[in-house]
C-alpha cells in the first residue's frame, strides 16, 4: 500500500537540511529566473525539494536582504505596538521591519516576549513619568517613537516623550534613569 503524498514513479523528495550546494543552486536558479511559481521551479532547478520547501528556504534564508542577528529594542517595541493593532497576523508585521521574516519575528513573539508578558501579568504595575525633559537631556537612548495607540498588552515599555507609559518589569534601570523625580502609579 502507497502511503500518501508518496508516488512510486516520481522522482524521490529530499527532506531534512539544506546543503550547501542546493542553497547555492535555488540562488543561482532564483537569479536568473525570479522566484515564483514554486513547484515547477524545483522541477527546474534539478532540486529534490518541494515547491514549499524551496519557497521557505528563499524567503527565510537566502534572500538577499534578510536581517541576521537579534532583534534590537527598537524592533522588539514596534513588534508588540504592531501585535497590538494587528494580533498574530505576522506578515503583515514583518512588512514593518524591513529585513525580518514573519517565522523570526513569530518565534520572536512566542519564545521571548509572550512569555515574558504572561510571567509578569498579574504583578505588572503601569507608572506614569513625564519623559520630555529627561529624554531631551538623555539624548539618543535608542528608542523609538512608534506613535500613540490605546490598548497595548501588559509589558509594554514606552520611553518617548509622546508616551508616558512604562512597565517596570522590562525596562528596570532605564526606568529609574529616565524618571529619577519619582513615579505615580496608573
Amino acid at each position: 500500500m502507497e502511503e500518501k503524498g508518496c508516488s512510486s514513479e516520481g522522482p524521490e523528495v529530499r527532506k531534512g537540511p539544506w546543503t550547501m550546494e542546493e542553497d547555492s543552486i535555488l540562488v543561482n536558479y532564483i537569479a536568473n529566473h525570479s522566484e515564483g511559481a514554486w513547484n515547477s521551479l524545483a522541477k527546474s532547478a534539478g532540486l529534490k525539494r518541494t515547491g514549499k520547501s524551496c519557497r521557505l528556504r528563499w524567503l527565510n534564508y537566502l534572500r538577499p536582504d534578510v536581517r541576521r542577528g537579534n532583534i534590537t529594542p527598537e524592533e522588539q517595541l514596534l513588534i508588540i505596538e504592531l501585535h497590538s493593532k494587528l494580533g498574530n497576523r505576522w506578515s503583515k508585521i514583518a512588512k514593518h521591519l524591513p529585513g525580518r521574516t514573519d517565522n523570526e519575528i513569530k518565534n520572536y513573539w512566542r519564545t521571548k516576549i509572550h512569555k515574558h508578558i504572561n510571567k509578569h501579568r498579574d504583578t505588572s504595575v503601569l507608572y506614569n513619568c513625564d519623559v520630555s525633559k529627561q529624554y531631551k537631556h538623555q539624548g539618543d537612548t535608542g528608542w523609538m517613537d512608534i506613535g500613540t495607540t490605546t490598548g497595548y498588552p501588559t509589558g509594554t515599555c514606552f520611553s518617548q516623550p509622546s508616551h508616558k507609559l512604562i512597565h517596570a518589569s522590562i525596562c528596570g534601570r532605564k526606568l529609574r534613569s529616565i524618571c529619577p523625580e519619582g513615579l505615580t502609579t496608573r
